[in-house]
């Protein structure tokens, strides 16, 4: 109803551009919070260690540390929008000269690849798409 609202009334609100997105559910949104309060509780009945590799937080692109970070952070993600630039600047910093490491996308659509040629042009040179 309210987006029928809106829709309606676009230039009201001065919108330019209204497209509704074909999502499950509001995830990355402040409406998922009572989901994470949940996650958060659950999380204390599971024991978390440090990753072997380097795991990325999408709240800020950063890998985690610690498992305490994880605890913290985890629930975080199911609300808070997702940061895959900041992700991808940490992934592919490098010092000049260093190649960058093949990258693949795996699923439907290239979104990631899109968003790491906006994001490293020189990174994206080595990066495929795999379609599933």
């Amino acid at each position: 109803m309210a987006l029928t609202f809106i829709e309606q009334n676009q230039s009201d609100f001065r919108l330019r551009h209204l497209k509704r997105l074909p999502v499950s559910g509001a995830f990355h949104t402040n409406l998922m919070k009572p989901a994470a309060v949940a996650v958060k509780e659950m999380m204390t009945r599971i024991p978390v260690e440090v990753p072997l590799i380097p795991v990325h937080s999408n709240v800020d692109g950063k890998y985690y540390k610690n498992a305490t970070q994880i605890y913290k952070q985890l629930p975080k993600q199911i609300y808070s929008p997702v940061k895959w630039e900041q992700t991808m600047h940490i992934l592919y910093e490098r010092s000049v000269g260093t190649n960058f490491p093949k990258t693949y996308e795996c699923g439907p659509g290239r979104s990631l690849k899109t968003i790491l040629k906006m994001c490293n042009a020189k990174a994206w040179e080595s990066c495929f798409n795999i379609k599933a």
